[in-house]
């Protein structure tokens, strides 16, 4: 008779274990481990919020439902730790049309990054299931699976309900202008951020459907548009690319400015400058007078400089243009770098150069 009772004090601790297991833990610090595919939470009634952690196997969408599973009504919020409890990530969506209501939510979620699930009790005793699903990402939800945009029209940009961002890798044969604008017709909104690799953090530029995005790129160097997620759902944008020699775009080649009236094209990227007095004076480089812009000037020395010899974004109280009026020396080249950070459209700028005062 010995053998059936170790065998039923075997199936008693078995089924005492996954009881335990399926329930959560009653605060976060002691969240259980569910489990992909069908969890249970069960609520005394009393104010036990059930607790769980789970650690997704690969950077994916994670649907977390209690849809079809109860007759009650759910739900639950998701946070990134323990020590951020006052607001979640997220917090679970109205699933069907039927009350009670069940809940469901659909979040991206990045491989090994645990989240802890409540939830909710709402004061009676009920017992139900829930689950955990995990899907592949679209392809352009990352960089690494960043699409190669057309020419042309894109069509149609999603976002899966703000879900994930959207992004293309972009990387020309020749030097040249690209363009992004949004396709005419267009009623969507979207926003975004252009960057260059391998700086995929901080962004050269960002854009949106109203102002678009223009700038020079270099042959070969690799350029990621990113559409952000809080984007609308299905909408075209236009990507235009025109090869031209590039100017201007670095330190290492400037543009050669005049004596007098000098140009600086909007390309939502920073613009250099070189001038070479041909006297030993005072130099002024204004754009005082001449534009609505509100412009930034630095002036430099050389290419390795990391501080500017001088700088000047806002010449006087009110006044958004900038002016830098310092000696120089003849036959020396100074590069002036005109700053991209408040400009919207192309501006004139002036250099004057005068020789020294002598007079008493």
């Amino acid at each position: 008779m010995k053998k059936p009772l170790l065998l039923l004090a075997l199936w008693a601790s078995i089924f005492t274990y996954q009881t335990a297991r399926a329930n959560g833990g009653t605060s976060c610090a002691t969240a259980v481990s569910a489990s992909a595919g069908t969890n249970t939470s069960t609520h005394t009634g009393i104010s036990d919020d059930q607790w769980f952690i789970y650690t997704p196997s690969s950077t994916c969408f994670l649907t977390i439902s209690s849809g079809g599973l109860t007759t009650v009504g759910t739900s639950f919020a998701v946070y990134a730790d323990c020590g951020h409890l006052d607001i979640p990530l997220y917090t679970s969506s109205q699933c069907g049309n039927n009350t009670p209501y069940q809940s469901i939510k659909t979040i991206q979620i990045t491989s090994l990054t645990p989240i802890f699930i409540k939830w909710i009790n709402h004061g009676s005793a009920v017992s139900y299931n829930w689950t955990i699903n995990e899907s592949a990402l679209p392809p352009g939800s990352t960089s690494a699976t960043a699409l190669t945009p057309n020419e042309g029209i894109n069509t149609p940009n999603y976002h899966y309900g703000n879900l994930v961002d959207l992004w293309y890798v972009f990387s020309p044969n020749v030097d040249g202008v690209f363009t992004i604008t949004k396709k005419s017709g267009t009623t969507s909104l979207f926003t975004g951020n252009i960057y260059k690799d391998p700086d995929l953090t901080n962004s050269l530029a960002s854009f949106n459907q109203t102002s678009g995005y223009q700038s020079q790129i270099k042959a070969n160097g690799k350029y990621y548009i990113k559409f952000n997620k809080t984007s609308d759902d299905n909408y075209d944008w236009n990507l235009s690319f025109q090869a031209q020699t590039l100017s201007g775009y670095e330190c290492s080649s400037p543009i050669v400015a005049t004596l007098g009236s000098n140009t600086v094209k909007y390309y939502q990227t920073n613009q250099w400058f070189s001038y070479q007095p041909i006297i030993d004076g005072v130099m002024t480089v204004s754009t005082v007078g001449l534009t609505s812009e509100d412009t930034w000037e630095e002036i430099y020395d050389d290419c390795i400089a990391t501080t500017p010899l001088s700088s000047n974004d806002n010449s006087g109280e009110y006044i958004a243009q900038s002016s830098i009026t310092m000696n120089v020396v003849k036959d020396k080249p100074y590069l002036i770098k005109w700053r991209k950070d408040f400009t919207t459209a192309s501006y004139p700028f002036n250099i004057s150069v005068r020789p020294y005062y002598t007079g008493t």
